[in-house]
This record gives structure tokens, sequence and C-alpha cells, in this order.
């Protein structure tokens, strides 16, 4: 699998595209109204030349803004966006552990719930009580 970058830069009414990687002597360029449709043009682009080209392998195509800032940006969003993830499973778990804490302890599942601040139903999902076997 190969990927391909292109890089959106606006120009006008347009975004203009060049993506890297081509053979040389095929063009690199092409443009879109939306980055939509330059994200589509870009694909076709690297399509039309593996045909021609006779290259034969799957290939992504990986659009970016030309703009650094707005790259660093968008950089910036996506880290923020994984360390949320990893937040929310680290509270799901702390969550799932206390709720069994708390039941083993005595607590009622409504009781449980109220000191998590989460529904009963949500406490016996998590803590479900043992049936002897």
């Amino acid at each position: 699998m190969r990927d391909y970058t292109a890089t959106a830069t606006r120009s006008g009414n347009w975004w203009a595209v060049e993506v890297q990687g081509l053979p040389d002597q095929y063009v690199n360029a092409t443009q879109g109204a939306t980055w939509a449709e330059a994200q589509e043009m870009a694909e076709d682009l690297v399509r039309l030349t593996h045909e021609f080209a006779g290259i034969d392998e799957d290939y992504t195509v990986i659009l970016r803004p030309g703009d650094e800032r707005v790259s660093h940006a968008l950089e910036d969003l996506a880290a923020a966006r994984e360390r949320q993830k990893a937040a929310d499973a680290a509270e799901d778990e702390a969550l799932r552990r206390a709720a069994r804490a708390l039941t083993r302890h005595g607590f009622t599942v409504r009781d449980a719930a109220k000191l998590l601040g989460i529904s009963y139903q949500r406490v016996s999902q998590l803590a479900p009580r043992r049936t002897a076997a």
C-alpha cells in the first residue's frame, strides 16, 4: 500500500493541489472548488497516473493544507483528541472499579448511582451481581 500526500493551497476561489510522489513525467497538480472536490481530484489524478504508468498497487491519498499554521492547528487538535480518548478510557475504568467497590461494600445500586452520578441501571451493568453457582 502506497500513501500519496497531496498539499492544497487556497488560490482565489479554488484549492490548488499538488500530489507528491508521482512519477516525474506525469502531471502532479490539479484543483478543486471545495476541500472535498480537491480530495476527489487528487485521488483521480493518482488513479489516472497509475493507469497510464501501468502501476498496479493499492494506494491512499492524504490531502493536507498547504498553510503550516493550519496544519499545526489540525495536528494539535488530533493530539488533543487522542489525549481525550485516553482520559475517557481511564475514566471508564475508574467508574467500573468504583461501581464494583461500592456494590461489594454494601451500597445498593441506587445509592452507588447517586454517589457516581450515573443511573442505577448503569451501575448494574458495571457491577453485575454475582449469582451462586
